[in-house]
């Protein structure tokens, strides 16, 4: 048996390779391919992965509820004024009728007008 190194883990006991070592919960692998603890606002999954940021293939840094990410920067949360506008998960997702192009779901949708949490 090979160690996976410092920080990285099995996902399976039967692992025969290097490809199967990866970060545990509540860790990400990084640019520099190091486990990084996971960033405020984010749920990070075993073997969350930045380079399956752009993929978008999982398991990844995600945003926790009451927190979003945008396209452009996957690993800047932004804490919504009204939790229930943002309900976490993949870049740029927000409540229904809410604009996700804007920061923190602030804004509403063009056809829709502010009732609090709801559009």
């Amino acid at each position: 048996c090979h160690s996976c190194g410092s920080g990285l883990i099995t996902k399976v006991v039967t692992a025969t390779s290097e490809e199967d070592c990866v970060c545990p919960a509540g860790t990400y692998r990084n640019q520099a391919r190091m486990c990084e603890t996971c960033p405020e606002g984010f749920v990070c999954e075993v073997a969350s992965d930045v380079k399956n940021l752009d993929s978008l293939s999982d398991p990844r840094p995600l945003a926790l509820a009451g927190y979003m990410t945008r396209v452009e920067e996957p690993l800047k949360a932004w804490r919504c004024l009204e939790s229930g506008r943002c309900p976490g998960g993949y870049p740029s997702t927000c409540e229904v009728g809410r604009d996700s192009s804007s920061i923190a779901c602030g804004l509403c949708q063009a056809d829709r007008y502010d009732a609090g949490i709801q559009c």
